[in-house]
């Protein structure tokens, strides 16, 4: 019954993972009650061969803590880490440079389709999310959008924005790059991630 909570999107691969999957997402979306989805889950991770992999949202840390106690094991904290942004330079770094690797990848297959680049961040005070939305939009981004975390589902404040659509180059790549560095994290925030449409 472990988890795993460094990436985003379940790997659904056998019908017993499917069965995890559809218990967290009807949970998730209300359809099934903590009480109702909690023992489903139980059973459905016993009969999973794989441990699940999946982001550690409050909802699932909330049902899982509960998937726990019914296993008789003591359950995990449901609070968010609080040393969370404390490692958001270096793994911004490493997040930057898996964007120039793929976005170079994704403008040589067709140089002349124009993309749009959609980054977010993650920040722990709304005041730091403030801050990183008025930066995203004084930089040119688009769509800025803030969400708490309550709408989110998720322990911080959620920015998103959209730079222009545009024929990319390598250049140009870079400079988003280097603008992303530079962010004003302020050891409040994150890049969480980016994906180009």
């Amino acid at each position: 019954m472990d988890t795993h909570d460094d990436v985003t999107g379940p790997p659904i691969g056998s019908p017993e993972e499917e069965e995890c999957f559809r218990i967290i997402l009807a949970y998730q979306e209300g359809r099934l009650t903590l009480e109702n989805a909690a023992p489903q889950l139980l059973t459905a991770m016993q009969a999973n061969p794989r441990r699940l992999n999946i982001e550690a949202s409050p909802s699932f840390r909330r049902l899982f803590a509960e998937v726990q106690k019914l296993a008789g094991v003591e359950p995990e904290s449901i609070e968010p880490d609080p040393a969370r942004h404390e490692d958001g330079e270096p793994r911004m770094r490493r997040a930057v440079d898996a964007l120039i690797k793929s976005a170079l990848s994704t403008i040589e297959r067709d140089p002349d389709e124009p993309h749009s680049c959609r980054c977010h961040f993650a920040a722990a005070t709304e005041a730091t999310a403030r801050l990183l939305a008025q930066w995203l939009t004084n930089h040119g981004h688009e769509n800025v959008t803030v969400k708490s975390p309550q709408e989110a589902d998720a322990d911080d404040w959620i920015v998103f924005g959209d730079t222009p659509t545009m024929r990319w180059t390598g250049k140009t790549v870079e400079q988003l790059a280097d603008l992303i560095r530079s962010a004003p994290l302020r050891g409040e925030a994150s890049f969480a991630g980016w994906g180009m449409s």
